[in-house]
């Protein structure tokens, strides 16, 4: 038996070849067992090798272009030559390397195996004829199987368990499960009986799993053969592999047999079982790495990004495509905050700032919310997406109130070192735009766009104006259907936008805030419908009793300047 290994520029590979001669060339020949080699410069059917007695291989050239061996004999079309193993021989831009494979040794193709290397007259390929098996030692064996795959121990565990299948479910005499070291193999598990002047396996057999890649196995090698294997004439090897197909352990399993009686060794439909156990280690392994790696990714996403987009790009392929929905958009700032910062260090600026977005962060999440971005001392956030969210106008204005009765709690420490409480103006507003990935293939970032986006920045920054922490346009009035209290404060024109725009107040202590707005709104309406005297003197009525209220103070002055006519009041910047 030989091996032949294919040298060419993307790599080598391995192939046992149990039966020659065999073909090497560039299309498949149908009469012979054929290796395929992509080369431009070999034919279709190139170079024949037969093995022969005495360590030697006969090597014809079949193809058009000579054959050089290793040793630099030419060997050309219709010639042969007889080469001692181990051989080289170059073909076009290729080379196969044939060697000698110990004797009695079996290889056993995967299941998913193409007959690349191998042609289908391959023995190893199918139950052989004389595997009879019991009806119900074959059920046993399914069941047994079954269990072992639905398992839920451990690495350790599974490894155990498949030493004992191999040896309780097959019926050999031992098993051990050997680990792939750096310089070695060290035996991890072993299950059965063996005697102590015994080493419990080959190297040998196990270099040829690994060259191989594949299950080895024999059924009538003699006690001679394998010095390793003292009063051992049977063995089964099988690779255990990672999910990136590399061999990380390996099943060896052997019956001993006695000298003076006949034995069927290993037979190939007990090999196949053996390399059926080490498949199934090695499919939990992969598992469990793919699940490893699954969780791994999840926890790393969620650093940076909420989980709620996380579950959106595990579930959705078409997550990043741009795509048009109503959303909730919120932006918010700290108020004062140049002033504020020239009063602070560098490291205070930044924990201050920090403690804010916490704070915020945790109400808007806690309410559906989702973090667009982080701006210096501003955030944006919206509704509706990624996730639907059917009430994200009202989810999006609790989210603010709660946001403005938490922050005086949570940055409390921060009043005495500020000089002042820290605040934050809220703007939010409802409107189509498109969302998907807005940032580049090389970063992404998944954030929306669109006039409704503009709009809410411009009606956050409108919230100094008008001395409010919370503003929602009217579009978001329509859509909370009166669930909260609000002042109507006009219409309002800011920069980049060429549209008025109808704003309210929210109100954040509904007692307290809503006291005198019915009063203002009275006042507004007057304003609007052309009547500036009874505007004015209702706007004075709520001056006096709340002179420290802005809007009624905008207000005034819009009616002091009026020249009879009601315009929206136009913010002097973004």
């Amino acid at each position: 038996m030989i091996e032949i290994t294919i040298i060419t520029e993307e790599g080598e590979q391995k192939f046992p070849i149990q039966k020659t001669p065999i073909v090497i060339g560039r299309n498949p020949n149908p009469e012979y067992p054929h290796l395929v080699l992509l080369d431009p410069f070999v034919s279709r059917s190139h170079v024949q090798i037969t093995e022969t007695s005495g360590g030697l291989v006969r090597v014809e050239c079949l193809g058009s272009n000579p054959i050089v061996s290793r040793c630099g004999e030419t060997i050309r079309r219709g010639k042969d030559a007889l080469l001692s193993l181990p051989a080289e021989i170059r073909i076009g831009r290729s080379v196969a390397r044939v060697a000698a494979v110990g004797t009695g040794v079996t290889f056993l193709h995967t299941p998913t195996e193409q007959p690349l290397a191998i042609g289908p007259t391959n023995v190893a390929s199918r139950f052989a004829i004389d595997d009879a098996v019991a009806p119900d030692r074959l059920i046993g064996w399914f069941e047994n199987l079954i269990a072992l795959q639905a398992s839920a121990t451990g690495i350790d565990g599974l490894y155990r368990q498949a030493a004992k299948a191999v040896v309780e479910l097959i019926g050999l005499d031992r098993c051990v499960v050997l680990i792939r070291s750096e310089e070695d193999w060290t035996v991890q598990f072993e299950h059965g009986q063996h005697r102590t002047d015994e080493i419990v396996f080959s190297h040998s057999v196990v270099d040829h799993v690994v060259r191989s890649g594949q299950t080895v196995f024999d059924s009538s090698l003699p006690l001679s053969a394998v010095n390793s294997l003292t009063g051992i004439c049977a063995f089964v090897g099988s690779p255990i592999k990672d999910a990136q197909s590399e061999i990380i352990a390996c099943l060896f399993g052997a019956r001993r047999l006695a000298e003076d009686s006949p034995s069927p060794g290993v037979l190939p439909i007990e090999a196949q079982l053996v390399q059926v156990i080490a498949g199934i280690v090695s499919m939990r392994i992969s598992r469990w790495a793919a699940e490893a790696d699954q969780v791994r990714t999840q926890v790393q996403l969620e650093q940076f990004a909420p989980p709620a987009l996380v579950r959106e790009m595990q579930s959705n392929p078409h997550w990043l495509d741009a795509n048009q929905r109503e959303l909730t958009l919120m932006f918010g700032d700290i108020r004062g905050f140049s002033a504020i910062s020239e009063r602070l260090t560098a490291h205070q600026t930044f924990a201050l700032v920090r403690d804010v977005m916490d704070c915020m962060t945790e109400v808007i999440h806690r309410h559906g919310g989702f973090i667009i971005n982080y701006a210096g001392d501003g955030i944006a956030a919206m509704w509706n997406a990624p996730e639907p969210d059917a009430d994200h106008a009202s989810d999006a204005c609790t989210a603010a109130i709660e946001i403005q009765h938490q922050l005086p709690t949570e940055l409390h420490k921060w009043t005495s070192v500020v000089g002042q409480p820290v605040r934050v103006g809220l703007g939010i507003n409802t409107g189509d735009a498109l969302i998907g990935n807005s940032g580049s293939k090389h970063r992404m970032k998944y954030s929306p766009l669109g006039h409704a986006v503009n709009l809410a920045s411009r009606i956050e920054g409108a919230t100094k104006y008008l001395g409010v922490s919370i503003l929602i346009t009217q579009a978001t009035h329509d859509r909370i259907h009166g669930e909260f209290e609000t002042r109507n404060l006009g219409e309002v024109s800011v920069i980049g936008i060429d549209a008025s725009v109808r704003v309210h107040q929210l109100a954040v202590d509904p007692p307290v805030d809503r006291v005198h707005w019915p009063a203002y709104e009275y006042a507004l309406r007057h304003y609007e419908q052309g009547d500036m005297i009874g505007a004015m003197e209702l706007a004075n009525q709520v001056m006096t009793e709340h002179p420290n209220d802005l809007p009624t103070s905008i207000l005034i002055q819009r009616i002091q300047e009026s020249d009879g006519v009601a315009r929206s009041w136009t913010l002097p910047s973004k």
